[in-house]
């Protein structure tokens, strides 16, 4: 009788042994899921389905292409001019554009006397570890005057402007050029903000020459 009773008892616990097994089988099936922390590409894969890792180690490179940045590495000395949401001059293969700062990362490092800005990456032309160059203010903000890189003409070691005088008559005026972005120059003379500058064909006129306005 004693047999018979105990069993349902052994049987029992084989049940719950079982039970508990699958319960840890199905864990470390979980465990083997790799969920991602954000919407990406995998473009790198360091293990090989199959292997055995430990707890906390990488097994992917994943690339949000979706929300990229650029990681620029700016000296300390100009810390003081950077903020976040100023707009910096990016170039790209010869062309440059003005994108935000996105973060600054307030902490320099002691032997590079450098500290890390990251600047939103908006142009889907640029392709993720594509090289830019950032131009970072160093000094506080200040107006100028600048003109469409085309109004420069060239005369030897001479650079000037042609003016159109309210008679409609050009006049060349010397200059010099200081701070450029994108496709405009900075003008250095006795140019006024609101003056009428010939940003094409400047090169074929002549001083006292007169020239007709189109509105198109």
């Amino acid at each position: 009788m004693s047999d018979a009773l105990s069993q349902p008892d052994m049987t029992r616990q084989d049940i719950k042994r079982a039970e508990v097994a699958i319960a840890q089988i199905r864990r470390r099936i979980m465990q083997t899921e790799v969920l991602a922390p954000f919407p990406g590409i995998v473009v790198e894969r360091v293990v090989q389905v199959g292997e055995f890792v430990n707890r906390g180690a990488q097994v992917a490179r994943l690339v949000d292409t979706e929300h990229r940045e650029i990681r620029a590495q700016a000296p300390l000395s100009v810390a003081g001019w950077i903020r976040e949401g100023m707009q910096v001059s990016v170039e790209h293969r010869d062309r440059e554009s003005l994108s935000p700062v996105s973060y600054v990362v307030p902490v320099g490092d002691d032997r590079s006397r450098m500290f890390e800005v990251r600047i939103a990456a908006n142009d889907p032309a640029w392709i993720v570890g594509s090289p830019v160059r950032i131009a970072l203010p160093n000094s506080e903000p200040r107006e100028l005057v600048a003109i469409p890189r085309d109004g420069l003409v060239l005369r030897g070691n001479n650079i000037y402007v042609m003016r159109v005088k309210s008679d409609n008559t050009v006049e060349k005026i010397a200059v010099e050029t200081g701070i450029g972005l994108g496709g405009f120059v900075e003008v250095i003379g006795d140019i006024n903000q609101g003056d009428r500058i010939i940003t094409r064909g400047g090169e074929r006129l002549q001083a006292g020459q007169v020239v007709s306005i189109s509105d198109s």
